[in-house]
């Protein structure tokens, strides 16, 4: 990547909001698990879609918490590249809205491309927001790293993300549907890596959006999970593999906007 972009992070701050709405194009690679007869769809970003990212993940990281959902502390370089994890992702599902499901990009509102700052406000935040036919949705993306095993066997072994709560956050309101995407190393290792941003731009990582659900689905397949949770830390999840192929979510998703 070339050096400009090292350079533009004001700039990208700036015009975030009318770079995403133009961003709103990428093309996917739709592969196919014959195993579990789902498809997964490979994001492809640009050069410009990292140093966007790559710019918000900086800022917001300045604001958000020290510690992780397990309130373990974290250095500012980690916080930076797990930021950089969630704002990666949470373009991608963007982007996979309008380019599979035909939604029009102007529909689509991103929290980190609106917001007039990054200082944190409870209760205000949101992922991904969807507004049409005057009703409103909000989207949770809650993306993971899948580093010792195959996009596969992952899709079969965990699940797909609900609510948290930790010592931090005692509640956590649950969104009207949710997203999967997980970054999939090309080289397996044996523990979660934490340099994302370098792996991304030396293409050693790629990102599949592999599941969706609305609330019901994920109240009513889904469960507390106890693997997940550990100690103040709690998850709702639905099992990958009990949910139809991400794409078949079309219809669930328009259903939503239906009044």
């Amino acid at each position: 990547m070339g050096n400009w972009f090292n350079t533009k992070d004001n700039w990208f701050l700036s015009n975030r909001k009318y770079l995403y709405n133009d961003l709103l194009s990428e093309q996917f690679v739709k592969v196919h698990d014959e195993e579990l007869s789902k498809n997964y769809y490979e994001f492809i970003p640009s050069d410009f879609d990292i140093a966007l990212v790559e710019a918000i993940a900086t800022e917001k990281s300045k604001y958000t918490n020290n510690n992780n959902q397990y309130d373990k502390g974290r250095t500012p370089e980690e916080k930076k590249n797990k930021q950089f994890e969630g704002c990666f992702a949470e373009l991608a599902v963007a982007k996979f809205i309008v380019q599979i499901f035909n939604e029009t990009p102007s529909n689509i509102h991103i929290y980190d491309a609106e917001r007039a700052d990054f200082e944190y406000r409870a209760g205000e935040e949101y992922d991904i927001k969807v507004i049409k036919n005057s009703v409103e949705k909000k989207c949770e993306v809650r993306n993971s790293w899948s580093y010792k095993t195959s996009i596969s066997d992952f899709c079969k072994n965990y699940d797909i993300l609900g609510t948290y709560t930790n010592e931090s956050k005692k509640t956590e309101e649950m969104s009207d549907f949710f997203f999967r995407p997980i970054l999939q190393l090309n080289e397996l290792i044996d523990e979660i890596p934490k340099n994302s941003i370098e792996l991304v731009k030396s293409k050693k990582v790629k990102l599949y959006i592999v599941a969706a659900c609305d609330k019901q689905q994920m109240i009513s397949k889904g469960n507390y999970n106890e693997w997940m949770s550990k100690g103040q830390t709690k998850y709702h999840t639905t099992k990958i593999k009990l949910l139809n192929s991400v794409d078949s979510f079309e219809d669930l998703y328009n259903n939503l906007f239906e009044q």
